[in-house]
């Protein structure tokens, strides 16, 4: 069966290519450029939220975000995304690049580079409406993120931590000066 990297959801059944992007193990194994995407890590005051989203590889703790598309820039990304994701946020501002995350995805079909940039992203407080792709939420802060380690079966994305730790650290040190 074939599972493409970007869409592991959607079910592509004995397809020799993805349907939404038409990736090709083969394609995939050739070109080893590096896969671009972004992640917003929302900030309210002390705050950050986390989507969990429920595939059929494996439930996950997560930013919004997801694949920079041909000609776009990480900064237009990071507003579809969220506008995609997160559609309830309002005005939101997209601030500076918290931390890159390189690394190798594998599975049984691929071994492809990505490097994510992490956004932090500035909003008004707003009430969550999770998107079809997403089935919990959390507001975060820095002394409960880790709780989410002990969530059961649930993976928690590279450069999540990371990520979290520097916005509200960064915060912290911000609202002391």
């Amino acid at each position: 069966m074939f599972i493409c990297p970007m869409h592991p959801e959607v079910m592509q059944g004995l397809a020799t290519a993805c349907r939404i992007c038409g990736a090709t193990p083969k394609a995939q194994q050739q070109d080893k450029k590096i896969m671009h995407g972004v992640k917003a890590v929302i900030r309210v005051g002390d705050q950050c939220l986390v989507l969990r989203k429920d595939m059929s590889i494996g439930k996950r703790w997560d930013f919004p975000g997801g694949r920079i598309e041909e000609k776009e820039v990480p900064e237009d990304a990071i507003r579809r995304e969220i506008r995609e994701e997160v559609s309830s946020i309002g005005n939101f501002t997209v601030g500076r690049i918290l931390d890159t995350y390189r690394f190798q995805a594998k599975d049984h079909v691929f071994d492809i580079p990505y490097e994510v940039t992490f956004f932090e992203v500035l909003a008004e407080p707003f009430e969550v409406t999770l998107s079809e792709e997403h089935t919990d939420f959390r507001w975060v802060t820095k002394d409960t993120v880790g709780e989410l380690q002990n969530t059961p079966d649930v993976l928690i994305e590279p450069g999540f931590f990371r990520a979290v730790q520097k916005c509200l650290a960064d915060n912290l040190k911000d609202a002391i000066q």
